[in-house]
């Protein structure tokens, strides 16, 4: 799932690598409204919110997540 870490301009997430895998590999069969749809629905039953957190946070959060994640296999791969 996630860690949740404070920082001074926030707090940071770390999401685990099987939801980040999961949901990198369902963009290839997902349009992009039904993988967003799936990731909101997954902050919303597996995600414990606290302190003046917002679900969007941590859905905005995964995606970000996702975008660089993306960019790391892309890099592994280049530099092979």
């Amino acid at each position: 799932m996630y860690k949740k870490s404070k920082e001074t301009d926030g707090y940071k997430y770390t999401w685990s690598e099987d939801t980040l895998d999961y949901f990198n590999g369902a963009m290839f069969w997902k349009t992009a409204s039904e993988l967003h749809e799936e990731i909101q629905e997954f902050v919303r039953w597996n995600c414990q919110l606290e302190e003046d957190e917002t679900e969007q946070d941590l859905i905005d959060d995964l995606h970000e997540a996702l975008s660089e994640y993306q960019e790391s296999i892309k890099d592994k791969h280049l530099n092979k």
